[in-house]
C-alpha cells in the first residue's frame, strides 16, 4: 500500500465546494468544516467558492463540468 505524507496548502489555490442542498441541515455544517479546513491550511476566503446543488446525484455532474473549467 503506497502512503503518502505530505503538508496540505491552500496558498494561491482556487477552491471550490460542492455540496448537496438536501438534507441542507448536516451539509451546512459539513460546507463550514470543509471552509475553515481550507482557510486553516492557507487558502484565502476569497477563493473558496460553494456551489449548491440540489441533491447527491447532482454532485459528480457539478464537480466534472467545474473540473473541465479549471
Amino acid at each position: 500500500m503506497a502512503e503518502f505524507i505530505g503538508t496540505p496548502t491552500g496558498h494561491g489555490r482556487r477552491i471550490v465546494i460542492v455540496a448537496a442542498r438536501f438534507n441542507a441541515n448536516i451539509t451546512e455544517k459539513l460546507v463550514e468544516g470543509a471552509i475553515e479546513a481550507c482557510i486553516k491550511h492557507g487558502a484565502a476566503f476569497e477563493d473558496v467558492d460553494v456551489l449548491w446543488v440540489p441533491g447527491a446525484w447532482e454532485l459528480p455532474l457539478a464537480a466534472q463540468k467545474l473540473a473541465e473549467k479549471k
